[in-house]
């Protein structure tokens, strides 16, 4: 009912021989066709359905039945194979919370300057009240995070995603654990590698100088325009602790 068919296939190991078109081209060599077979396994089956439920469970459905029926052709000795998911209720948010090191309060450890701009953060972020809870919310909320934070100084931060269920295992709280880490200003900017070009070329496409903040998306942008020079095959950008 939710997630896409599509998927769902890339989960499981039983495969189906193509059709129509794609059966055709199977068996015109020079097109790529093959003389691949597709035996019928119950135990790679058996272990679609541990992989089909797993998946379910990482994208919020903790509850998910999922079951199969095989249909015999005994005339061809052919099988067709049938998922049967029930994919039952989501787990559901109750809150997200922000906390730093022993549950303090991250705007504590932040720049005044930035407390008022982190709460404006923290009540527009990708998880909220009452949305479904999967591990890519997760993610998109632990990077929000880092980047917000990277992007305003912070080199170092990171931040981690835990989650709280209640006794139905259907609602649950978000906690964002937050290590902010120093606020970092740049130092000394060097280029590695440039040997046949001034390196003056190179740091006037990078958007920072000695004293300002750190600023991950700057140095990313930096990259991009020095790899857009045309002049080298690769271009990275590191920072040194």
């Amino acid at each position: 009912q939710t997630l896409l068919v599509e998927d769902l296939e890339l989960q499981i190991a039983t495969k189906a021989p193509p059709t129509g078109f794609g059966a055709l081209l199977n068996r015109i060599p020079f097109l790529g066709g093959s003389d691949e077979v597709y035996p019928f396994s119950p135990v790679a089956l058996a272990k679609d359905v541990v992989r089909l439920t797993r998946h379910y469970e990482a994208n919020g459905f903790p509850l998910a039945a999922v079951d199969y029926a095989v249909a015999l052709d005994t005339a061809a000795n052919r099988v067709d194979v049938t998922f049967l998911i029930e994919e039952g209720p989501p787990l559901l948010i109750d809150e997200v919370m922000f906390a730093g090191p022993g549950q303090s309060d991250v705007a504590t450890v932040l720049a005044p300057d930035l407390r008022e701009p982190w709460a404006e953060f923290t009540r527009r972020v990708a998880l909220r009240s009452g949305q479904r809870l999967d591990e890519g919310g997760r993610l998109r909320l632990r990077t929000q995070t880092v980047s917000w934070l990277r992007n305003r100084g912070y080199a170092f931060a990171d931040a981690g995603a835990e989650v709280f269920p209640d006794s139905t295992g259907l609602r649950a709280d978000v906690r964002v654990k937050v290590n902010v880490g120093p606020r970092a200003t740049i130092g000394d900017v060097t280029v590695l590698g440039a040997e046949s070009l001034d390196e003056g070329v190179v740091l006037r496409e990078i958007p920072l100088r000695p004293g300002d903040l750190f600023d991950a998306s700057a140095l990313a942008e930096g990259q991009r325009e020095v790899f857009g020079l045309g002049l080298f095959e690769l271009a990275l950008v590191d920072v040194a602790e």
